[in-house]
């Protein structure tokens, strides 16, 4: 299991949302790049990497007017509830399915550093990334 803090947002834009769907597939598009193989550890559960990518993305195009065609459908507190218009929730899957690939792309050639990641954060029951280092 991993778990990480990103640095809170006081008005998020799409490239800062864009970019934690990528983090939270992350997990995931590793497993495929070292194991050749994804587990279901990613999702099955609220708040987990997957539903915390879709939940981003249905506010995204839901609430922020982020989508390709700027709408509101209700305040983010209510899109649970409400749920989105196929026409919506169809673009919320294409944002979470395009983050996911950047991630791979990204870890595409980069197995052995994240194995070593792995490794150091087994043997030290935790692992700290600064930025720029």
């Amino acid at each position: 299991m991993a778990s990480y803090e990103l640095s809170e947002d006081q008005l998020p834009t799409e490239t800062s949302l864009l970019n934690r769907i990528a983090v939270s597939m992350a997990g995931m598009a590793a497993e495929a790049v070292v194991f050749g193989d994804r587990s279901g550890g990613s999702g099955g559960v609220i708040g987990s990497d997957v539903e915390r990518a879709s939940s981003i993305a249905r506010r995204m195009v839901g609430s922020y007017g982020l989508g390709s065609k700027p709408v509101f459908i209700a305040p983010v507190e209510e899109l649970a509830e409400k749920g989105l218009p196929e026409w919506l929730e169809t673009e919320a899957n294409e944002i979470v399915w395009a983050q996911y690939d950047r991630a791979l792309r990204m870890l595409a050639n980069e197995g052995d550093r994240i194995v070593a990641l792995a490794t150091e954060a087994v043997n030290h029951r935790a692992l700290k990334i600064e930025r720029g280092r």
